[in-house]
């Protein structure tokens, strides 16, 4: 959706987001932390603009439906 996100920092998450380039991780239960983070993108498009698209690639690349079906192929050709 080229969209970044604003997550916890929990390992599934921190897989899909990479902190200051796709959006931004933070300390879970840091709510201010979370607050700060919302108010930058929320006043920069730019910074939306650029993390959104990085994010998207970001996802295309280690997430796509290619993978997947690669990775399952390899688990069960073993």
């Amino acid at each position: 959706m080229k969209k970044p996100a604003v997550v916890t920092n929990l390992s599934g998450l921190r897989e899909v987001v990479k902190d200051g380039e796709t959006g931004f991780v933070v300390e879970k239960q840091n709510s201010k932390a979370i607050a700060e983070k919302l108010i930058l993108l929320a006043s920069s498009t730019e910074l939306r603009r650029k993390m959104g698209e990085a994010a998207r690639r970001r996802v295309e690349e280690n997430f796509g439906l290619d993978r997947m079906i690669d990775e399952f192929a390899e688990l069960f050709n073993k």
